[in-house]
């Protein structure tokens, strides 16, 4: 539960800093499923430049946003687990950083520096994505998180 408060306290800041046009990060979906596919582009590219592996692919956890008009919208949380040599994790936080950072990510912020949970979070594109980087340095195990914006769900089932 602790870690759920700590994302949804990460997720509403970065919310309120707001959001950006960026440099090479998906920005352009018309639909939640293409918000969808370019979430888990991202999340792939981002952990293929650190030095951490791939362990579990979440499905999407998809949720209404409230629209007084007009055609029902939802945003969509993706997401995947990565492990990572424990002693690798400040470089995996580091070079996560670089990354998003080059790429035009927006209000880039590590909360808990110095502990042995950090989390990077920040914003990008027009459509106000979120992105977020956690970890847990001494188990060595971690994740990458991303917000899409509210787009209709296209062909996905209700």
């Amino acid at each position: 539960m602790r870690r759920q408060q700590q994302w949804v306290l990460a997720l509403a800041t970065i919310t309120v800093l707001g959001a950006c046009q960026s440099g090479d990060l998906p920005t352009g979906a018309a639909t939640l499923d293409e918000a969808v596919a370019e979430a888990n582009d991202l999340i792939t590219d981002l952990i293929g430049a650190v030095p951490a592996e791939l362990v579990q692919e979440n499905d999407p956890i998809y949720s209404p946003c409230l629209v007084d008009d007009g055609p029902r919208e939802e945003t969509a949380q993706v997401s995947q687990r990565v492990s990572f040599a424990a002693e690798d994790a400040e470089r995996v936080l580091t070079d996560a950083q670089e990354y998003l950072a080059e790429r035009g990510t927006q209000g880039l912020q590590v909360t808990g520096a110095e502990t042995d949970t950090p989390l990077l979070v920040g914003v990008f594109g027009d459509q106000a994505w979120q992105v977020a980087v956690r970890m847990n340095r001494g188990a060595g195990v971690g994740g990458v998180l991303v917000n899409t914006p509210c787009l209709p769900h296209g062909d996905r089932e209700d």
